[in-house]
C-alpha cells in the first residue's frame, strides 16, 4: 500500500481519524524513537566488556554501579533477549580426586593388609599415613608409623613444604 499521506492532505486525514496535525507529526517522531535506545547500548557495553559471561542479574548490578542506573531485572532481561544476549553458561570442570591422582602417579600402594588390622607379634605389620597441617602461610607434613602389634607408633616424621626437613623420632 502506498504512503496515504502523500495522496491526501494531512489535514483531511486527520479529521477523518479524529487527531490534531500535531498529534500526528508527534506520532511520527515517536515512532523512529527507541525509548530505551541509550539503557540497550550500555547493556550492550557491559555484556562485549565481560566477554558475555554475565547475565541479567550481573547487568542489572554493574548498570547501577557503572551508570547508576536502577532498572528492574525484568525489564533488563527482556531488552537482553530482544538485542539477542545470552550469558555464556561454563560447563562443570573435571577434578580428579586426589586419590585418582595419586593411583595413577603410582603414589598408592597395593593392599597388602587386606583390612586385617592384627598382628601376630611385633614388627609384623606397620602402618602409615601423611597428614598435612596449614601453619600460617607453610604446610607441614606429619607422617606417623603404628606398629599394629600393639597400636603404638614406633616413629614419627615432620617436614615442611619448603623441603626443610625436621626429623624426630620416639
Amino acid at each position: 500500500m502506498e504512503n496515504v499521506a502523500a495522496l491526501y492532505p494531512i489535514t483531511e486525514l486527520s479529521k477523518l481519524l479524529g487527531v490534531s496535525r500535531s498529534g500526528y507529526y508527534r506520532y511520527l517522531a515517536q515512532k523512529e524513537w527507541d525509548r530505551d535506545g541509550e539503557l540497550k547500548q550500555q547493556i550492550q557495553t557491559i555484556y562485549d566488556e565481560r566477554k558475555g559471561i554475565y547475565g541479567y542479574r550481573r547487568i542489572q548490578a554493574e548498570l547501577l554501579r557503572q551508570y547508576g542506573k536502577v532498572v528492574n531485572h525484568k525489564k533488563v532481561l527482556r531488552l537482553m533477549q530482544i538485542l539477542g544476549l545470552k550469558a555464556i553458561i561454563r560447563g562443570k570442570r573435571a577434578y580428579r580426586s586426589t586419590y585418582r591422582a595419586a593411583e595413577s602417579d603410582g603414589r598408592v600402594a597395593e593392599n597388602l593388609l587386606k583390612r586385617d588390622f592384627t598382628a601376630e607379634k611385633p614388627n609384623q605389620k606397620w602402618v602409615t599415613d601423611v597428614t598435612q597441617f596449614r601453619v600460617g602461610d607453610q604446610r607441614i607434613f606429619l607422617s606417623a608409623i603404628k606398629d599394629l602389634f600393639h597400636n603404638e607408633i614406633v616413629a614419627h616424621h615432620v617436614s615442611l613444604h619448603n623441603d626443610n626437613v625436621l626429623v624426630l623420632e620416639t
